[in-house]
């Protein structure tokens, strides 16, 4: 039974200890460089996790452990309970055997004792073979109850080393859980360290990227500047566009804006490079960037309006870059133009975005060429013969004026005829071809000098005027105005 037990706790001892490396942490070597593909963030993220994989595990094996413990105390107290009970019945059989044993003593020494008091010698044989059959059963069942209370403690003594193995198990698992937890908590505080290595290791083996692609972008930017600035530069020596102001507009418009899409692309491309040399996987931004861009078309169809109708805006040549447009009842100079709106500055200097979707009806005032055109009114009694030859040799004169003949087109400004019978004028209407944008100095110049010359002609300006006529009223009807009212009596 001793070696039994022996044995026992020895294979207890095994179990332990095998419990012990399968639920023991494995350590991990920490490095401050890149190991397997991996960052030193990556590593210490991967042994953080491994220590809590390993005390969750530690903690199930505790759960099993005091399970199982339990379930021992539980049968130990059972078992106790059974030594006791059979404890009693034996020592109950005990006694039992004992008066057995009395009675096959009274009458195996019943002869003796008749004897001694020289009584005739009787003996009770049947009572004695009875007696006799009750010792061998009862030595039998002795036999029989004795061995079951020795298992019965050997069960005892055997369950009392496995819950002693259960128990130092637990507090061995315990001991093991505090130390990684330990462990978890302290790597958990070198989280910043580990950034920090992270970031140095990535600045000392991809940093020398981000530099390049900046370069790149720069290289590109400037070689994009380059190219659209000397297409304009050479325009400007060619007859072409020399003669055609409105072909340099257009070319001017469209340089610009190729050159801020050209800048959003390499931006963008840059962008993604530097990105890229972070570790990044671009493709999920693209694949989301298209979803985007799909959803955008979908939900934004104003901004989608306005980049179409820009592309056709550009396309046609309906305005560009310093021309003077009305749209939407807003006039004023065109300072910029991109695929989603136009720039207007006022006469007032007030800047006006435009969204090009918008854009439904636009007056071009300098496109092509010009006309200067002047509504001047003369007096009633003015010879409109006189007028017209005045009007004709201002025309003249300007035309003739090297100052101002290169602003002017095909001919001289000319009086045209009588528009208007107005209130207190004869208007009349003057109006000459310009170059576009030049209508407006053409037309100060030209007021200017028809002032002088009717004033020398003596042809009269009029302007608004109120005659008033003033009816004379007797005097005597003036005091029976004036008197008061007579009092009532």
């Amino acid at each position: 039974s001793q070696d039994i037990k022996a044995v026992r706790r020895r294979l207890n001892s095994l179990a332990l200890q095998q419990s012990r490396q399968a639920t023991k942490p494995s350590p991990k070597k920490r490095s401050s460089t890149k190991v397997n593909g991996r960052s030193p963030y990556a590593e210490y993220k991967a042994e953080l996790s491994q220590i809590l994989s390993d005390k969750a595990r530690l903690e199930e094996r505790r759960k099993e452990v005091r399970a199982n413990h339990e379930l021992v105390t539980a049968q130990l107290a059972s078992m106790n309970i059974l030594s006791k009970a059979q404890s009693t019945d034996l020592s109950l059989f005990e006694r039992e055997v004992s008066i057995i044993s009395e009675e096959l003593r009274r009458i195996e020494n019943a002869p003796l004792e008749r004897r001694a008091a020289k009584l005739p010698l009787v003996r009770d044989w049947s009572w004695l073979a009875i007696w006799r059959h009750y010792e061998a059963k009862a030595n039998g069942k002795r036999d029989k109850l004795t061995g079951a209370l020795r298992d019965t403690q050997s069960s005892i003594d055997s369950l009392h080393s496995d819950a002693s193995v259960f128990q130092f198990e637990s507090k061995d698992l315990a001991r093991s859980i505090a130390i990684a937890q330990r462990k978890a908590s302290n790597l958990a505080n070198q989280r910043n360290r580990y950034l920090w290595r992270t970031a140095l290791y990535w600045l000392r083996a991809n940093a020398w990227q981000i530099p390049l692609f900046l370069l790149g972008a720069w290289i590109l930017l400037w070689i994009t500047r380059r190219i659209g600035d000397s297409m304009v530069e050479r325009a400007k020596t060619r007859r072409k566009f020399i003669e055609d102001r409105d072909a340099m507009q257009q070319l001017e418009t469209l340089v610009k804006v190729t050159r801020g899409v050209a800048r959003l692309v390499i931006y963008l491309a840059a962008l993604l490079g530097i990105v890229a040399s972070l570790g990044v996987n671009i493709s999920p931004i693209l694949g989301a960037g298209a979803i985007f861009g799909l959803a955008i078309s979908f939900g934004s169809q104003n901004l989608v309006r306005d980049v179409v109708t820009g592309f056709f805006i550009l396309l046609e040549n309906q305005y560009a870059v310093g021309d003077v447009v009305t749209i939407g009842g807003v006039t004023g100079g065109v300072e910029q133009i991109t695929l989603r709106r136009t720039v207007v500055r006022g006469l007032d200097g007030t800047l006006h975005n435009i969204p090009n979707g918008s854009v439904s009806l636009v007056s071009n005032k300098t496109q092509g060429w010009s006309r200067a055109l002047i509504h001047v009114g003369v007096g009633y009694e003015s010879d409109l013969a006189l007028v017209e030859e005045v009007a004709n040799r201002v025309g003249t004169s300007l035309w003739d004026d090297e100052k101002w003949r290169w602003q002017l087109l095909e001919e001289a400004p000319k009086y045209i005829g009588l528009t208007e019978l107005g209130d207190s004028a004869l208007v009349v209407r003057v109006m000459g071809k310009t170059i576009t944008g030049q209508q407006w100095d053409v037309e100060r110049e030209l007021m200017k000098r028809l002032k002088e010359a009717f004033d020398e002609a003596g042809i009269n300006i009029p302007f608004p005027q109120r005659d008033l006529h003033l009816k004379l009223v007797p005097e005597a009807k003036i005091l029976e105005i004036a008197k008061p009212p007579k009092e009532k009596a």
